[in-house]
């Protein structure tokens, strides 16, 4: 995945939709794989930067989610639910359906976070 990553970057650009899905794939490794939610956290952020400043709305929330699950992990339940938080407003602005499995995704994670 770094391979891929310093490719993108050299080949795009850093702030290319590509480069932000190597950083979002090293950060699923990172903290699926790995069990380092601290490196994933810093690798979801610089893919959220780069979604963010391009507008990427629905990429933008999934990255959030993404980044809201570190924050679980790291037992940074109020960062957690923020994120998610965010992701949902994103995913209701763009009128998805509370049906669809984004939505389903974050509300699911938003439950879970108010549990804890």
């Amino acid at each position: 995945v770094m391979s891929d990553l310093r490719t993108a970057q050299h080949e795009f650009g850093k702030s290319h939709n590509t480069v932000a899905e190597a950083w979002n794939a090293l950060g699923l490794v990172r903290v699926h794989m790995q069990r380092d939610a601290q490196a994933a956290k810093m690798c979801h952020e610089e893919a959220l930067r780069i979604y963010a400043s391009n507008e990427e709305h629905v990429q933008t929330a999934i990255t959030l989610n993404d980044l809201g699950y570190c924050h679980e992990q790291l037992g940074e339940h109020s960062q957690a639910l923020e994120r998610y938080e965010e992701a949902l407003k994103i995913l209701s602005n763009l009128k998805l359906d509370e049906s669809h499995p984004r939505m389903i995704s974050t509300l699911r994670a938003v439950c879970r976070v108010r549990r804890e």
